[in-house]
């Protein structure tokens, strides 16, 4: 278990501004105010904020979702938020909210901590559910294939940047990152600023470093900095390809695979190079979540084959329609 801090924001350099008042400011003044601040969402790509409202505007999304409830083992960043800075979190969902043309929010909570949530704002056209969390739930390409279209998902982390910002509180672009993992000595939840070396952030953790998380995050090399949107830095040891053995058929990647693929099936296809035949088991269903590659006993790089096998089904179907 990771132990929750408080966050230890950077103070800005003038002094604070009131806290605008959502009621006198338009849909168009918000967006432009948060489209100058520079702030990104990272989805299936990180995507400006200013460009991710355009975005939304154009949709037939009527709905905006927060999510507080963690995508990966070892994080804590949202639940920080979400206990440390709940009224921000509100209001800076609902300025979104309004920026889209939204008029309702559903924020959504971890089940299991809901009594370190007891500050989480009520506010007219805002609903808080509580969700049994279950890896990898909170993965947004799963949550809008749940949901369907009628909805855009934010997180909250940058619901609550987005208020900070508003209010002038916030001057620095960053993001709140937990730093953990079996390698990390004094695991925190820290607010990092962009381009800030991983290894000054990390302290006096050891080894190699997994930048994203332990399910689809990336090796980082010495020199990695923080950027937009990272959530998560584990200290631990990735897997190695001598350490990667054969498929011992045990079906923990099937039962844990929200798409509910046949991964064992998908990763023979794979190693040998049957795009058909995957394609005809729906490998295009893929989420990308990294649940197979996180349970395998073989340490097999699951999730980066079926991706591959993916696209090579995506590009073969594209190919056959011309």
């Amino acid at each position: 278990a990771v132990e929750l801090l408080d966050l230890a924001w950077p103070q800005p350099a003038e002094p604070e501004s009131p806290e605008p008042d959502l009621d006198s400011l338009t849909a168009d003044d918000i967006a432009e105010q948060l489209s100058r601040a520079g702030m990104f969402v990272r989805g299936d790509r990180i995507s400006e904020l200013g460009r991710w409202i355009r975005h939304i505007r154009k949709s037939n999304a009527t709905r905006l979702i927060v999510s507080l409830i963690e995508d990966e083992p070892y994080s804590s960043s949202r639940h920080a938020v979400a206990a440390h800075c709940a009224e921000s979190v509100s209001c800076g969902a609902m300025a979104i909210a309004k920026a889209c043309g939204m008029e309702s929010v559903e924020v959504l909570v971890d089940g299991a901590e809901m009594k370190a949530y007891d500050d989480l704002a009520t506010m007219d056209g805002i609903t808080h559910t509580a969700v049994d969390v279950v890896f990898p739930l909170a993965s947004k390409r799963l949550l809008k294939k749940l949901a369907g279209d009628s909805i855009a998902i934010l997180d909250g982390i940058v619901a609550m940047q987005a208020w900070e910002l508003l209010c002038g509180r916030l001057s620095w672009r960053g993001s709140v990152v937990t730093i953990a993992g079996p390698n990390q000595n004094s695991p925190d939840v820290l607010f990092v600023p962009d381009g800030m070396a991983l290894r000054d952030v990390v302290g006096d953790a050891q080894g190699p470093m997994i930048a994203g998380g332990a399910m689809r995050g990336q090796l980082a090399r010495e020199a990695s900095v923080s950027s937009a949107g990272m959530e998560l830095i584990c200290s631990m040891d990735p897997p190695r390809s001598e350490s990667m053995g054969a498929c011992i058929r045990c079906g923990w990647c099937r039962d844990h695979c929200p798409a509910r693929l046949n991964v064992a099936l998908l990763n023979d296809c794979f190693e040998l190079g049957r795009i058909e035949v995957a394609q005809h088991y729906g490998v295009e269903r893929c989420l990308a979540c990294g649940a197979c590659s996180y349970v395998c006993p073989s340490r097999l790089a699951l999730r980066e084959r079926m991706s591959e096998l993916a696209e090579a089904a995506r590009r073969l179907r594209r190919a056959i329609a011309k």
